[in-house]
């Protein structure tokens, strides 16, 4: 039983890494971020529909997403709201 779950856990990482790898980010997309946000910082891609590509990074000490379509348009930038709970 152990075994079984050990092997499910590495496939279901190599299957969400293969998937992360696949994304074929453009290149035109690529640049148009760059030229647009040089200072930003771990940025992750994510395709949010068919033609827009979303990119979510750090910069200033904020966390931006920022969206893209396939052949490199901005189209919006939004700051991500930080949630402060109090007991």
């Amino acid at each position: 039983m152990k075994f079984l779950k050990i092997v499910i856990g590495a496939l279901f990482i190599f299957g969400s890494v293969a998937f992360v790898l696949s994304i074929n980010l453009p290149q035109d997309v690529k640049e148009a971020f760059s030229d647009k946000y040089p200072k930003a910082t771990s940025v992750q891609w994510d395709k949010d529909s068919y033609s827009q590509w979303q990119a979510e990074f750090n910069m200033d000490g904020q966390t931006y997403i920022a969206i893209f379509q396939d052949d490199g348009t901005w189209m919006t930038t939004k700051k991500e709201k930080v949630l402060i709970f109090r007991d």
